[in-house]
């Protein structure tokens, strides 16, 4: 889908079960002529359309920028970090309107 430049296709079924394991997908939304920001979103089975990640990161209960950015960059080697929160902070951005887990 060229509306995405980057898919991750996540697959997860319980421990020790034989069943049809659950399909997440973690998408950065191309960047456009008009828009230079990369958005990171996710598609979650039974939901129809694409969840901001910041969202999904609020609704488990990490409700602050700060949180949710210690959390994203934790594993990062320190000099990308810059470079990844730049490309991050448009996520922020766009979850910016919910601030609780309401």
């Amino acid at each position: 889908n060229s509306r995405y430049s980057t898919i991750c296709d996540i697959k997860s079924s319980p421990h020790k079960m034989m069943v049809t394991p659950k399909n997440i997908e973690v998408k950065i939304l191309a960047r456009t002529s008009n828009d230079c920001s990369e958005v990171v979103r996710v598609s979650m089975p039974h939901i129809r359309t694409d969840i901001p990640v910041v969202i999904i990161f609020r609704l488990l209960g990490v409700i602050t920028d700060k949180e949710i950015s210690e959390m994203v960059l934790c594993h990062c080697p320190k000099a990308h970090v810059k470079n990844i929160f730049a490309m991050f902070e448009s996520s922020l951005d766009e979850a910016n309107y919910i601030r609780t887990t309401e």
